[in-house]
Order: C-alpha cells, then structure tokens, then sequence
C-alpha cells in the first residue's frame, strides 16, 4: 500500500474511476458499458468483446438485485 502513495499514475486512474462511478452509479447497461470500456483502457486489459462482457457484468448485477441470496452462475 505504501508503494501506492508513491504513483501518481495509479492514483490518477482511481481518480478517473471513482468520478466514473459518481457519474454513472448503477449498473444499467450503458452505465456497465462505460464502466468496463473505462477499465479496459486504463488497466490496459486488452478486451476486445466489451459489448459482451458489459452484457454479462450487466446480467450478474441484474441477478444480483433480483436474487440476491442465490449463487451467481
């Protein structure tokens, strides 16, 4: 955690999230879309299926509030 304090990189891309998040709080599917296209980006993931996996991401939280004491699958 201390090596934390020391990039500003990594701090800078918490920023942008954490305003990401207050922007776009939930999870309906552009909020989702948004949410994973940041993140492949800033954490250089290399997805390249991000309609599919904000559609996915976007099913497991859907599930979630409906069901929320059943195992996700």
């Amino acid at each position: 955690m201390e090596l934390y304090h020391y990039c500003e990189l990594w701090q800078s891309v918490d920023e942008a999230l954490d305003s990401l998040a207050q922007f776009f709080p939930g999870f309906d599917f552009k909020s989702t879309l948004l949410k994973v296209a940041a993140i492949n980006v800033l954490y250089w993931t290399q997805v390249y299926a991000m309609v599919e996996v904000a559609m996915h991401v976007h099913r497991i939280f859907w599930k979630v509030r409906q069901h929320p004491f059943l195992p996700i699958s």
